[in-house]
């Protein structure tokens, strides 16, 4: 749709600019990220060296890692000789079990939320490292199986804070372009690791002789040795290597020698309900969340398996123990060999990535369900480790895609999300397949659950449809933030709301297509347009009551797209909404008693903002106990107004102020708008007669079927009667009169 601008102003050419912008830069940021189809094939370290990137980051989370792993192999296998020593049943080690499950759901989104604002994460990464360092010594000499758990409890909540941190972490720590490789490597340090801490585990305890709590001493030192060396990691920041790059980039592409370099506009905190409405916003995330779940339904099978080898080809310990050396063997060498294929491909196409790996987890799935139907035990193991080597793209890979198609600071977040319908997807799984197994069987269960599991890879190719917009939204964010900072620094005007390329939907349903959308600190602005052309929706997302599919929203220049409708209102954002303005129980005073609730200053500023209010509209005065549900329409409405008096705010979103009302009503409420904003609040006044909103404001806004058809001076618009006629058919009519 063409859309009619009238006169321009500064603020809607401001937008306008930005949009240019972002278009002509899309591409280079999309490079500097990582995700623009230019591919990097320098091995490794060649590329570490030549970028003058440390390795030492790499080695460092390696070392923590296997620190950590052998300490936790060392109590499972302990598990017995510590049951005979307090006289314990393994009902203990299950409900321990459970304990650690829920520290892992309840342990992280309090870590995420810790270093959601600041780039902590370095600092929980140590501080919870060197907790759990002492761990192992301090268990060896525990007197009493109180502190023998509750040293086990601190030790899993420990864990589970650094895994929440590790990998975005290691994300930040190196460039996009070796970042599937290093979270590979680090995958085959854990594996290695489990690999030799249990040998080293059963030679301490065989060839040395060494009672459970000698054993824990021994391996206490490895583990301060192991933190000792990563203890000189520091967090780089969000995006060090991406987001930070395309800033860098984008100042210098502004870069004016007359303007001192531009501060970072000013971020209302981020609140965890803030970062998961942002999260949850991004269809890929939506989409690989559910596809985790269900994709993490087969992992109970492995259990399964164990008892289908001892069964089926009669393997003891021994043989079942050779079978997962060999799939761990397997595991390491895919991941070596898989990973560099992962990067380039990521930074090729990140779409072909998922089609991959959706190709890949079919034919994992289909022999995954063969195992349990083989007779042959040669058959068997051949299948099982191409099980195995599916594996080596999909695990790292994906890990990497979903850090990096959301905003550096959430990348926690995003972890957490993802841990949490993993541990979902599981907890079903186990259910679903011990229900069916007494029913159907175990072969019979395991294809049924398998065949579930093809929904989720389904999923990943809803992931391949939307994954490249949504990279974009990412840097297309860090592209506008640059440009709007530098108009800032400059000294020019900001629009106090800027509404730039917004998309809104309701489900399915799109209602809202690439809006544009300024109100300069101050004005009265008319939103017209007829019943269901996105004008409520509009307010709607300006105030915080809904999440947009796309574009920004930004408050004096900062960016409140995602911002609670709470903090929105102490931010000086109000509305008044169409036709549900009251509570039809309570009385007049008591809804503005409810408005005060908020104020910062206590009674007596809240008493003076009720007589103000009162004051103005001296019809509700008469008759401050009367019930809501008992007012005229007019006073309703008054009402409204009189309940956004009482919070002064700088912007006021009125929807519909004139349905349903008598001309002198309307007129009455017309002259407290212009008060209101005579105080200085900003109004945008939606409306569906052109006479009533054009007579207060000066500026107007026209919607047609969620697009804006026309922006300009009102009387412009008042004059477009070929528009209006098309709109509203034999509205022009009225118009004219």
């Amino acid at each position: 749709m063409t859309v009619d601008h009238g006169e321009p102003d500064a603020q809607s050419s401001l937008v306008d600019e930005v949009t240019e912008f972002t278009d002509d830069h899309r591409q280079r940021a999309r490079e500097l990220a990582g995700t623009g189809g230019v591919v990097d094939r320098r091995r490794l370290f060649t590329l570490l060296r030549e970028e003058r990137v440390s390795v030492y980051p790499m080695f460092a989370l390696i070392s923590l890692s296997v620190g950590g792993t052998l300490t936790g192999s060392a109590i499972g296998l302990a598990s017995p000789d510590i049951s005979r020593t307090f006289g314990l049943d393994p009902v203990y080690f299950a409900a321990l079990g459970m304990v650690s499950q829920v520290t892992a759901l309840l342990v992280p989104p309090l870590v995420a939320r810790f270093v959601q604002n600041k780039p902590r994460r370095a600092l929980v990464l140590l501080s919870m490292t060197a907790v759990s360092t002492l761990i192992p010594g301090l268990q060896a000499i525990a007197p009493t199986i109180a502190l023998l758990t509750l040293l086990s409890v601190v030790d899993g909540a420990t864990s589970a804070a650094s895994a929440t941190v590790n990998t975005p972490l290691m994300i930040d720590l190196f460039p996009p372009q070796v970042r599937v490789r290093v979270t590979a490597y680090l995958a085959i340090a854990s594996m290695v690791a489990n690999l030799f801490s249990t040998g080293i585990v059963v030679f301490l305890a065989g060839p040395l002789g060494l009672t459970w709590r000698g054993m824990l001493l021994a391996v206490f030192p490895v583990t301060v040795v192991a933190f000792l060396f990563a203890v000189r990691v520091r967090d780089p920041g969000y995006g060090h290597y991406d987001a930070e790059q395309v800033r860098k980039a984008m100042r210098a592409e502004l870069d004016d020698a007359d303007v001192t370099a531009p501060a970072p506009l000013q971020r209302p905190p981020m609140s965890t309900a803030d970062a998961l409405r942002r999260l949850w916003s991004i269809p890929a995330i939506r989409y690989a969340c559910i596809g985790t779940a269900v994709g993490t339904l087969p992992t109970p099978i492995f259990y399964f398996l164990t008892f289908f080898m001892a069964n089926q080809f009669s393997l003891d310990l021994a043989g079942r123990g050779l079978i997962a050396l060999a799939s761990s063997v397997v595991g390491i060498v895919s991941f070596l060999l898989l990973a560099p294929i992962g990067d380039r491909i990521f930074q090729r196409s990140p779409q072909r990535l998922y089609y991959l790996v959706t190709l890949l987890g079919l034919v994992s799935t289909a022999f995954g369900a063969a195992q349990f139907f083989t007779t042959s035990i040669t058959v068997f193991v051949v299948i099982s480790m191409i099980t195995v080597a599916m594996s080596g793209l999909s695990g790292p890979a994906l890990t990497v895609a979903g850090m990096t198609v959301v905003p550096a600071q959430l990348r926690s977040h995003s972890g957490v999300l993802f841990g949490l319908f993993s541990l979902g997807g599981t907890a079903l799984g186990t259910a679903l397949l011990g229900g069916l197994t007494s029913q159907l069987g175990v072969a019979t269960a395991v294809v049924i659950v398998y065949g579930v599991q093809l929904v989720g890879l389904c999923y990943n190719l809803l992931v391949a449809k939307v994954i490249r917009s949504d990279l974009d939204a990412v840097v297309d964010e860090v592209v506008e933030e640059e440009f709007v900072a530098h108009a800032a620094a400059t000294g020019r005007p900001l629009p106090m709301i800027a509404v730039r390329q917004l998309n809104y939907s309701y489900g399915n349903t799109q209602i809202l297509f690439n809006v544009d959308f300024s109100v300069e600190a101050g004005e009265i602005v008319a939103l017209l347009g007829v019943n269901g052309a996105g004008k409520s929706t509009l307010l709607r997302a300006i105030s915080g009551l809904g999440v947009p599919d796309s574009g920004s929203i930004r408050l004096d220049g900062m960016d409140i797209t995602y911002t609670g409708a709470e903090r929105r209102t102490r931010m000086g954002i109000t509305q008044v909404p169409g036709g549900r303005a009251v509570f039809s129980d309570l009385t007049v005073l008591e809804h503005l008693r409810c408005y005060t609730f908020g104020l910062p200053k206590g009674e007596k500023v809240a008493r003076r903002r009720i007589d103000d209010a009162l004051a103005a509209f001296p019809r509700l005065a008469d008759c401050v106990d009367q019930r809501a549900a008992t007012l005229s329409g007019g006073e309703k409405q008054m009402l409204g107004l009189a309940k956004a008096m009482v919070l002064r705010p700088r912007l006021l979103l009125i929807d519909e102020l004139s349905l349903g009302l008598a001309p002198k009503v309307v007129e009455s409420l017309l002259d407290s708008v212009r008060e209101i904003n005579q105080r200085g609040t900003a109004v945008v006044l939606v409306e569906q007669s052109v006479n009533v909103a054009l007579s207060v404001a000066p500026k107007a806004y026209f919607m047609e079927r969620g697009r804006v058809a026309f922006e300009g001076r009102g009387e412009d618009l008042r004059d477009n009667t070929e528009l209006l006629r098309a709109v509203f058919l034999s509205g022009s009519a009225a118009v004219n009169r």
